[in-house]
């Protein structure tokens, strides 16, 4: 049998891996040599589209046309993303990315990628799971199960474990924050319990900043705020600023984002 590859299919990143000879879990780089891929789709007239990198920058010129966070979507059977006048389910976007994924890999490590494992939020119930599933398909991927992402984020851990614990895992992704607590034993690993905020993550701080990008500027200039919510370009323009500004503020104290002529600090206390 081939390779069996995990997928995290983010809500802001998703990544590919695969455990090698020396039974290491590692990652595979896309074509940009990085490790996780934005899960971000940009639609173009005429039915094309690219994903990642590429479509993160488009945001700021056709904003209307990409999509993202798609993962918030994942089982909503009424919702759709409009590009160009066609409707994409959440299945559908997701089935991109997850080619993306599967392409790069299969690039880098000139193999076939075909049998995957998924990782899904623990508190998806059957209808995002079978979304997910679908978007597998859809992908032209042999599905062979899903799993829950802090069983996931265990299972390495507790292989390794001798005496029986009770451990606690928590999850701070791009879209949201989850806390399970596992027991693990003989290497043998139960979920107890699960619970969090599905709407709080890395996309709401995002949110959260630009939010406070645009509150200020409008103090300094006197300006309305209508006019840039108005702007989906410039909406577009200021979530990559705010996204850049977040991780910038993991290292330094304070960080800079240009609004039009005016410069806004953003602090971290």
């Amino acid at each position: 049998m081939g390779k069996i590859f995990g997928i995290d299919l983010g809500t802001t990143y998703s990544c590919i891996a695969y455990v090698n000879e020396y039974g290491i879990a590692e990652v595979v780089n896309n074509q940009d040599s990085s490790p996780v891929t934005p899960s971000v789709v940009a639609f173009e007239n005429g039915g094309g589209y690219s994903v990642g990198i590429a479509a993160k920058e488009t945001m700021n010129s056709d904003p209307d046309n990409v999509c993202s966070t798609i993962k918030r979507q994942m089982g909503k059977r009424d919702y759709a993303f409009n590009a160009y006048g066609v409707d994409y389910t959440p299945e559908s976007v997701s089935s991109f990315i997850l080619k993306k994924l599967v392409k790069d890999a299969s690039e880098v490590l000139g193999e076939e990628v075909k049998d995957v494992v998924i990782t899904c939020p623990a508190y998806f119930g059957l209808d995002e799971r079978d979304a997910t599933k679908k978007a597998g398909k859809i992908a032209g991927l042999n599905v062979l199960g899903l799993l829950d992402e802090p069983t996931a984020a265990a299972i390495s851990y507790g292989m390794q474990v001798e005496n029986p614990q009770t451990i606690m895992v928590y999850d701070l992704g791009g879209g949201t924050f989850d806390v399970t607590i596992i027991k693990v034993e003989n290497s043998k690993i139960q979920v107890v319990a699960t619970g969090g905020d599905h709407m709080m993550g890395g996309k709401d701080w995002d949110d959260i900043i630009r939010e406070y990008t645009i509150n200020t500027y409008c103090e300094l200039t006197g300006e309305s705020s209508d006019s840039i919510y108005d702007d989906n370009e410039v909406m577009g323009e200021l979530e990559v600023k705010a996204e850049n500004a977040k991780k910038l503020l993991t290292s330094k104290g304070s960080a800079i984002i240009k609004l039009n002529n005016e410069k806004i600090e953003i602090c971290c206390f």
